[in-house]
């Protein structure tokens, strides 16, 4: 089942709330804009301790406003938070935060998350929802002994993620 969306936008087009299993999701890398696009297709999850002791995860399966394929899978320690929070490859696994999007093929080395809320359900462990923002760095596949490649690509974005969408 899709839910349709909804999320209410403040002023500097930063989402502020979603309803309960919505949401969007918007990538910038190297000045190339994708939204995901929510259809029948969509689906995505934003969860804490399902496949990991504290920690949070998010996997997102759409495609874009141009029909591309866009994929995102993420895996922090802990809980989203309100407030800044970087994380880093040197500090977790290279991969903790893939992107495939349009004929991007991204490992992210850098990332901060400006989270404005985030409402974890401790019963079901899912959020509902998190809205943030976020800034980074990414690069190529691929990766040498866990190193980035030369090539650096600037990324940010924002989502309003609440529940799960599950085709």
């Amino acid at each position: 089942m899709i839910a349709s969306f909804s999320c209410n936008k403040a002023d500097d087009n930063t989402p502020t709330s979603c309803a309960f299993n919505t949401g969007n999701f918007n990538i910038t890398i190297n000045g190339a804009d994708f939204d995901m696009a929510v259809n029948a297709e969509t689906h995505f999850s934003i969860l804490y301790n399902w496949s990991g002791d504290n920690a949070s995860e998010f996997v997102l399966d759409s495609k874009d406003q141009n029909g591309n394929a866009m994929y995102l899978e993420l895996g922090i320690p802990g809980q989203f938070s309100e407030g800044s929070t970087s994380y880093s490859s040197s500090t977790l696994d290279f991969d903790f935060f893939t992107i495939d999007v349009d004929t991007f093929n991204l490992y992210v080395s850098t990332i901060t998350f400006s989270v404005s809320e985030s409402k974890l359900d401790p019963a079901d462990g899912v959020y509902k929802p998190v809205v943030a923002t976020f800034t980074g760095t990414a690069h190529s596949f691929p990766w040498t002994n866990g190193q980035p490649p030369v090539n650096t690509m600037s990324i940010s974005g924002s989502f309003c993620l609440n529940g799960i969408i599950m085709p």
